[in-house]
Parts: C-alpha cells; structure tokens; sequence
C-alpha cells in the first residue's frame, strides 16, 4: 500500500513539473539567449514560436527586445543605416520605448553629414522623425486580445491539470488513511 502511495506521489510530482515547464522553459530560454548575446540562436526560437503563436504578445516583446539588441550591435560597429532600420522596426511595434527614441535621434544626427543620410531622412515617416507618440486608439486591439485569449486558455489548461492532480492526490491520501490496515 505504500509502495502505491510513493508511486502515485512521484506521477503526480513529475506531471505538476512537466506542466511547469511547458509553457515558461521557451520564454526563459529566448530570454537568456538575448541577456547573454547569443542572438541567433535566440533568433531560431523566437521564429520558431512565433509560427506557432504569431499573436503571443510576450513572444513579440522578445522580438522587440531582440530587434534593439541587433540594432545596439549594429550601432556600436558603426554600420548606422542597418541599426536605424532595426530601431524603425522596433519604433512600429513600440512606439514610446525611450532607447529606441533617442537611439533613433543618434542615427538621424550621424546621417545629417553625409549626402545619403540627406535622402534617408526625407524617405523616413515625419513621425518618427517629430518623436510623436501615437495615441491609444491606433493601438491595434485585434491582435492583443486574441494573444490573451490564447495566454487565458493556456492558464485554464495548467488549473485543470493542476486539480486534477490534487483530487487523486486527495484520494489516495482518503484511502490511506480510511482504509489502511491495522
């Protein structure tokens, strides 16, 4: 009896960690992967996730996260025009991030000297050019709702698992103390 006590006990403990692990191990392995600069790599896992999950809206702050990671690198080795294209694709998706702002102001001052900057300056949207910040309504609410539809059913999915988990564990803990020989 006890010996099905421990096994049951050990299931119940490896399946509340499988649970764990399923849905935070890609975001801290993506997450890692960018704080150490293993951009790549980190790259191959956001891509593959956002195929799965393209309206994930932690899996778009990773790409975000990654884009200005890229575009710093970039920046730092002088390559301007490939970081202000990163900042750009950052500045569409995260309007009022700070960096990216004032990133891009540092981009735009280095262009003013060359003739080519000249010309990438007028082809640039007067908006982020003015450092405007777009208001609440032009945020596109479509694609945030349905990422925490997904992130409510994937919740409502580990509490099922979760109790039904504590209800065998409440059952074989009523059976062995109820039943239990003398």
């Amino acid at each position: 009896m006890k010996r099905t006590f421990v096994v049951y006990l050990a299931v119940l403990l490896f399946a509340f960690d499988l649970a764990g692990e399923e849905f935070s191990e890609p975001y801290q392995n993506i997450k890692s992967y960018i704080e150490r600069g293993n951009l790549k790599t980190a790259q191959e896992s956001l891509s593959d996730l956002l195929k799965i999950y393209p309206d994930d809206a932690v899996l778009q702050l990773y790409q975000n996260k990654l884009w200005i990671a890229y575009a710093d690198s970039f920046f730092q080795k002088g390559s301007i025009n490939l970081a202000l294209n990163y900042y750009s694709k950052v500045d569409k998706e995260w309007a009022n991030n700070p960096h990216v702002k004032s990133q891009i102001r540092k981009c735009l001052n280095n262009f003013k000297s060359v003739s080519e900057g000249r010309n990438l300056i007028q082809r640039l949207p007067a908006k982020m050019i003015e450092n405007t910040e777009p208001t609440v309504s032009t945020i596109p609410n479509e694609g945030i709702l349905s990422g925490l539809e997904e992130i409510k059913d994937q919740i409502s999915n580990v509490q099922w698992i979760a109790f039904l988990n504590l209800g065998i564990l409440s059952i074989l803990i009523g059976y062995s103390v109820f039943f239990r020989k003398r």
